[in-house]
C-alpha cells in the first residue's frame, strides 16, 4: 500500500473532524519546497483543501524560510517555522549558541552539550584538546542531515582535518541495549517565541545501530558508532518494524519501549527525563533573542509562527544526556507501522495545538497594516509598554492552546520555569507576567507596569497539573511524575561525597532558617549588619535575585532560602543518582545540622572549601569573626548588631 493510502487510512481519530471550520470560510494549505505526503494527508483529510495563492491558512515548508514569506501575514495565518531557528538547527551555528549560553551562566549549563569546535575557525583550540585528550572525536559537515558527510576521528596519529566543519568530542561510554549503541529522536513544539511556549511529545523514536558497540579504537565501522537511520537501514543486519505493537522490536523501537525496558533494569527514569527537560528549554533559550529580534523586525505576530523541532540526543551510562543535534525539519517518512503510528499522531496534536482557524479573508486582507502594527507591539523587550488587552490575549491563548495539548508536555512555562530566568539574554516582561499569574496565583490583572486588565478570566488563570486527561495513547509511556515539573519534587541528586561531609548550600540553609525564625521580634538590624547581608545575597556565586526586590530583610531571606533549593536542584541535576544508602546518608547529614549550635554552624561556613566560597559567605561575619546569628541571638559579646529605638532602620517583620 502506497504511503499516502497508509496514512489517510491510519490517521489518529482525534484530528480535527472533516469540515469542522467549513461553514462559513474555506481552510487552505500550501507546501513550499516540501512534498511530506504525511502533512499533506493529515491536513485534508481534517478538511483542509491545497492551494497556491497567498490566502492559505498552513504554509507547511522545509527548510530556512526567507524573509519574504513573513510579509504581508495576518494573525491567523501560521508557517511551521520562525526566523532565524537555524541558530540552534545548523551545527556551527548551534555550537555558538551554546558558547554564548556559558559565557552568560557558566559551564555547568551546557553539561549536556559535548566539547565542540568550529573549524576552520578554531583550528588552534582543538589542536590544543586534541594533543591534550588522547579520546576519538566526531566529525560532521555544518550543515547536512541523515548522517551525510560524518566521520570519526582517532587519536592514533590522525590527521587533523581543516575543512569547514564541526568536530565533537565522541561519546565513548553510551548506554547500550542489548549491546547496541542508540540514540532518541525527540520531538519538541514551539509554538511561541514571546511569552515562549516549548512543549515536548510524549512519544518519540529509539535508533540502533546495527553492530555491538566496541571502542572505536577496535573498530571504526559506521554500524557500530553512528545511529542515524539512514545509514543503518541499509545495513544488511538492519531488521525494519513490522507492527506497530511490537514496538521493542528491530533497531528502531518507540520511545516507550526503551523507557519500560530501563525501567525494568532498575534505572532512575525521573531523573533522566529532568535531564531531558533540561537539556530541550535550555537550547531552545539558544536561538531565543535572535528569533525575538528577527520578529519584531519584520514585524510579525507572536502567533504566526510554530516549529516542530527534532532533537536528537544520546544517553551515557550515567544516564547523562547528550545533545548531538537539532534537526530544522525531522523527517515524517513513514517506512513501518511504528513510524505511523508515532509520526501521524505527533502531527494530528501538532496543528491541534497550534489551533488554525478560519478567517475572513476580504476582511483580512484589509487589516493586514493593522495586523503587522499589532504584532510590533507584542512582540517587545522588557520594560517597552504593552497595551492591556494584549496581555490578556497572551494568557487566552496559552490557556487555550494548554487545553489542546493531547499528547504534549508543556517545559515552558511549567510550575519551575523561574529557574531558567537567569539563562535568557533578555530578560522578557511577558515571560515574567505570564509565570506569576499561572504559577503564583497573581491575578490577570497583575501588571507592575502595565494597565490593569479587564478580570474576564479570574476563575480559569491557574492551570492544573497534567493527571489524567482521560485520553488513551496506546503507545504512551507510562509517567511516574507530573509532566509540567522540568524539576520534580524531591529530586535532589548531588554528587557522591564522603562520610561526614555536608554541602555549604545545606548549611545555609539551616543557618539563614535560624536567622528568619531570629528576626520574628521585629527588632531592626544596624546599618552596617544591613550593607553586610546584602553583599551576602548578591554575591554573583547565589545568582542574580536582588535583595532590593522585597519590602522587608526578612523576606528578602526567604527569598535567598527559596532560591538556595532552587540551585541545589539546578547543581545536582546532572550529577549521578543515588543509592538509597546514600540517601539515608545525606538525610542523616541534614538532621545533624539541626542538631547543631551556632557555633558549629558558624565553623563550617567559615572553612567553605573553595576560595569563592569563603569570599561569599564572609559578609556574614563581622572584622572578629562573629556571625550574625551569633550576634542576633547575643551568645557572644554585646548584642551589637541590633540598632536603638532611636537609630533608623527597615523593621525586618
Amino acid at each position: 500500500m502506497k504511503a499516502h493510502q497508509l496514512a489517510t487510512q491510519a490517521l489518529p481519530t482525534h484530528t480535527y473532524a472533516k469540515g469542522k471550520f467549513l461553514q462559513q470560510h474555506q481552510l487552505l494549505y500550501r507546501t513550499y519546497n516540501s512534498e511530506s505526503l504525511l502533512v499533506r494527508s493529515v491536513l485534508e483529510v481534517a478538511g483542509f483543501h491545497p492551494t497556491d495563492s497567498h490566502d492559505w491558512n498552513v504554509l507547511w515548508l522545509a527548510g530556512a524560510p526567507l524573509d519574504y514569506l513573513f510579509k504581508g501575514l495576518n494573525e491567523h495565518q501560521r508557517i511551521n517555522h520562525f526566523p532565524r531557528t537555524m541558530e540552534i538547527t545548523r551545527k556551527d551555528r548551534l555550537c555558538a549558541a551554546m558558547e554564548r549560553l556559558k559565557d552568560r551562566s557558566g559551564a555547568k549549563a551546557c553539561k549536556f552539550y559535548p566539547e565542540t569546535y568550529v573549524l576552520p575557525q578554531q583550528l588552534a583550540a582543538f589542536q590544543a584538546a586534541y594533543e591534550a585528550r588522547h579520546c576519538p572525536w566526531i566529525l560532521k559537515p555544518c550543515a547536512s542531515s541523515q548522517g551525510r558527510g560524518i566521520s570519526l576521528l582517532d587519536p592514533q596519529g590522525a590527521s587533523l582535518p581543516t575543512e569547514s566543519c564541526v568536530v565533537s568530542r565522541y561519546i565513548d561510554d553510551p548506554l547500550l541495549v542489548n549491546g547496541l549503541k542508540f540514540d532518541l529522536r525527540l520531538y519538541v513544539l514551539v509554538s511561541c517565541m514571546c511569552p515562549l511556549r516549548v512543549y515536548l511529545y510524549e512519544e518519540g523514536l529509539t535508533r540502533f545501530a546495527c553492530e555491538p558497540f566496541v571502542p572505536v579504537s577496535m573498530s571504526k565501522s559506521r554500524f557500530i558508532h553512528l545511529t542515524n537511520y539512514s545509514i543503518n537501514k541499509k545495513s544488511e543486519l538492519f531488521q525494519q518494524n513490522c507492527d506497530e505493537k511490537a514496538d521493542n522490536t528491530g533497531h528502531k523501537w518507540s520511545l516507550s519501549a526503551l523507557f519500560r525496558k530501563l525501567e525494568a533494569e532498575g534505572r532512575d527514569i525521573q531523573l533522566l527525563w529532568a535531564r531531558i527537560y533540561d537539556l530541550i528549554v535550555k537550547t531552545v533559550l539558544g536561538t531565543e533573542e535572535d528569533t525575538v529580534t528577527a520578529m519584531e523586525r519584520l514585524g510579525i505576530h507572536r502567533c504566526n509562527c510554530f516549529d516542530l523541532l527534532g532533537f536528537d540526543v544520546m544517553v551515557d551510562r550515567q544516564l547523562r544526556p547528550w545533545l548531538l543535534e537539532v534537526n530544522l525539519s525531522p523527517s515524517l517518512a513513514v517506512d513501518s507501522p511504528l513510524d505511523l503510528l508515532v509520526k501521524s499522531t505527533l502531527v494530528a496534536d501538532a496543528f491541534n495545538l497550534i489551533g488554525v482557524r478560519a478567517f475572513n479573508r476580504k476582511s483580512a486582507d484589509k487589516s493586514k497594516i493593522r495586523a503587522r502594527i499589532k504584532a510590533q507591539r507584542a512582540v517587545s523587550q522588557l520594560g517597552e509598554y504593552i497595551p492591556g488587552n494584549q496581555y490578556k490575549d497572551m494568557l487566552r491563548d496559552t490557556l487555550e492552546e494548554y487545553s489542546r495539548r493531547e499528547h504534549f508536555l508543556r517545559l515552558y512555562p511549567s510550575s519551575h520555569s523561574n529557574n531558567y530566568d537567569q539563562y535568557f539574554a533578555s530578560p522578557r516582561a511577558e515571560n515574567k507576567w505570564l509565570y506569576s499569574v499561572l504559577f503564583q496565583g497573581l491575578s490577570p490583572s497583575f501588571s507592575p507596569t502595565k494597565p490593569p486588565l479587564p478580570d474576564l478570566l479570574s476563575t480559569s488563570f491557574v492551570e492544573k497539573s497534567m493527571g489524567d486527561r482521560g485520553k488513551s495513547f496506546t503507545r504512551r509511556r507510562n509517567l511516574s511524575t507530573d509532566a509540567e515539573l522540568p524539576f520534580l519534587p524531591g529530586l535532589k541528586k548531588v554528587k557522591a561525597r564522603k562520610k561526614g561531609k555536608v554541602r555549604l548550600l545545606d548549611v545555609l540553609q539551616e543557618y539563614m532558617g535560624r536567622i528568619v525564625c531570629e528576626l520574628a521580634n521585629k527588632a531592626s538590624l544596624s546599618s552596617d549588619w544591613k550593607q553586610r547581608f546584602e553583599g551576602f545575597a548578591e554575591h554573583m556565586k547565589w545568582g542574580d535575585v536582588k535583595t532590593d526586590t522585597v519590602p522587608t530583610l526578612r523576606q528578602a531571606l526567604s527569598v535567598k532560602l527559596d532560591q538556595f533549593q532552587r540551585k541545589r536542584e539546578l547543581d545536582g541535576l546532572y550529577g549521578p543518582a543515588r543509592t538509597a544508602a546514600e540517601a539515608e546518608t545525606a538525610e542523616a547529614g541534614r538532621q545533624g545540622l539541626e542538631q547543631a549550635s551556632v557555633r558549629q554552624l558558624e565553623r563550617m561556613l567559615q572553612s567553605a572549601g573553595s576560595r569563592t566560597n569563603r569570599k561569599a559567605v564572609a559578609a556574614l561575619f563581622d572584622a572578629e569573626g562573629r556571625g550574625l546569628l551569633e550576634a542576633l541571638q547575643g551568645t557572644g559579646k554585646e548584642q551589637s548588631c541590633l540598632t536603638t529605638e532611636q537609630d533608623e532602620g527597615e523593621e525586618v517583620a
